[in-house]
């Protein structure tokens, strides 16, 4: 069964709506590239990728360039413990 969340949050100016959405959009993209290159190490090679090594290889990014470098770092920690569940 997947569970998502959505959230509604009133009160916001366009202009505040805008950036919060770009914000959010940032950090999918950097979920997805660190699930990505977790799971693409993975089945390559049979050692888990590192949670640092996957860090150091998203920094040079675009997306991890944009959003600040705490919310990025802990985006990829997400997606590096989702992929030691499954």
């Amino acid at each position: 069964m997947y569970l998502t969340q959505k959230n509604q949050i009133k009160g916001l100016s366009r202009r505040e709506e805008k950036a919060l959405r770009a914000l959010c959009l940032l950090s999918k993209n950097i979920y997805s590239v660190g699930s990505y290159e977790v799971r693409h190490i993975f089945f390559k090679t049979p050692p888990l990728l590192t949670y640092n090594s996957n860090v150091q290889s998203g920094k040079h990014r675009d997306n991890c360039k944009l959003l600040h470098s705490g919310t990025s770092q802990q985006t990829v920690k997400v997606a590096e413990r989702q992929f030691k569940l499954f």
